[in-house]
């Protein structure tokens, strides 16, 4: 069989410039700094490379003190795209059908304007990690150095580091923000920016972490998902949901608040009463899981008072009534 050798391994670096129009009606201009940022072993041999894409509102004439936010997406194993194209990136990929967010599978592939986007905030720093997207493993030796959790982390760390230096940003606020398996990614990252993991001092205070898709105490237990443990947890973040879509009253934080009092108390206490829970009791549980997210009862009732998450979020992303 014939096959095509790779050429050799140049580092990438591309620059460009453009603007996005916000739903506020501003445009902001940007600058955009794309480049892979290489790892050497101890001989001097690259041996790996992270990407990043990094995007600079260009009309602030000091920059030294503007929020920077990091973006990693999770897996362990996918580049940043899903954050980038999919949600903070001046450009979003454009689907054919908005409602059911249905990009199409095959070409053309278009790109629409991100009115939703944070350059007008903050600088923003898509990061895609060793062996994902246009990072890439230059060693297939080297694969430990960056494909276990700690090393994961360290490479995270040294990029961060590397940039801020680059770009004269240690005084700026800098966030991270992690989906899935990237907010246990941006937990680590925190504690090994802080010198907390190494016992010495970092330098890199956070003034933030953003978590997108919790995963730090996902499990996954085949068909039933969440177990008695598990329910309690995911119900602050479906109240919030249901706040946002149905408007049940009060603030969110008051009614994120309810909810969180309700699960670690008379929830968790029903739940761990399983069976022995009378029918009165089982009645009044559901009853205050419809009020907190906006489930009709026979759903909760069909799902033992345990909502299932990806019921949930299929109900939320085609109903927006006062019971899903």
């Amino acid at each position: 069989m014939t096959t095509l050798q790779p050429e050799a391994f140049t580092p990438g670096y591309f620059e460009s410039s453009g603007s996005v129009t916000l739903a506020s009606g501003q445009t902001i201009p940007y600058k955009t700094i794309c480049q892979d940022n290489v790892f050497h072993n101890e001989d001097g041999k690259a041996i790996g490379t992270m990407f990043s894409y990094s995007y600079f509102r260009s009309d602030i004439e000091d920059a030294a003190n503007r929020p920077v936010i990091f973006f990693f997406n999770g897996g362990p194993g996918s580049g940043s795209l899903w954050l980038h194209v999919g949600l903070f990136g001046p450009l979003r990929v454009k689907y054919d059908d908005p409602e059911a967010v249905n990009p199409p599978s095959v070409p053309p592939y278009r790109c629409e304007n991100n009115e939703l986007c944070l350059i007008d905030i903050a600088d923003l720093v898509f990061i895609d990690p060793v062996g994902t997207g246009w990072g890439r493993l230059l060693d297939k030796e080297a694969g430990e150095r960056f494909w276990t959790m700690d090393s994961d982390v360290d490479s995270f760390n040294a990029l961060i580091h590397s940039w801020l230096g680059k770009y004269n940003r240690w005084q700026s606020p800098k966030y991270l923000l992690g989906e899935s398996y990237g907010t246990n990614r941006a937990a680590l990252l925190a504690e090994s920016l802080s010198g907390s993991s190494q016992g010495e001092f970092s330098s890199v205070g956070l003034n933030g972490l953003i978590m997108l898709g919790n995963a730090i105490c996902l499990r996954d237990d085949g068909p039933k998902y969440f177990d008695t443990e598990d329910a309690p947890m995911m119900l602050p973040s479906m109240a919030a949901t249901n706040w946002y879509h149905n408007q049940p009253g009060g603030t969110l934080e008051e009614f994120v608040q309810a909810a969180y009092d309700f699960a670690e108390g008379e929830y968790i206490s029903a739940l761990y009463k399983g069976d022995s829970l009378s029918c009165e009791q089982k009645d009044a549980i559901a009853d205050k899981l419809v009020y907190f997210t906006g489930l009709k009862k026979e759903t909760v009732l069909e799902q033992n008072l345990r909502p299932k998450k990806w019921e949930y979020l299929k109900l939320v992303t085609t109903a927006a009534s006062p019971c899903l």
